[in-house]
């Protein structure tokens, strides 16, 4: 015969359910983790691209920066206003920076 559940009696859970609960849970939490981190990640990468960027087009255009923006705030603006006197290299080399935005500056 079945014996009838007292509902007034709380229910005991063994030891291996609250540890595979408590895993559940555990899982749940680091994947959140992983998930919530993953922009962080994404947006990291992005800056570390565009410092990489600014790093070359500065080099390559070193010696057209002192000719004609050594004292501009916004180097690579004046680059592109002298776009017609500068070097073809950083001419190149803003083009692929600015989305291969050729032209004369004006």
């Amino acid at each position: 015969m079945l014996k009838k559940l007292n509902p007034s009696r709380p229910k005991c859970r063994s030891a291996a359910s609250v540890r595979t609960a408590g895993a559940k849970l555990k899982a749940v939490f680091v994947s959140a983790i992983v998930v919530a981190s993953q922009p962080v990640a994404a947006a990291t990468n992005q800056a570390d691209r565009a410092s990489e960027n600014k790093a070359k087009w500065i080099r390559i255009c070193k010696a057209d920066i002192q000719r004609f923006c050594d004292q501009a705030n916004l180097k690579q603006e004046c680059l592109i206003a002298h776009w017609s006197k500068i070097s073809t290299e950083c001419q190149d080399v803003l083009g692929a920076s600015a989305g291969n935005r050729a032209g004369d500056g004006s």
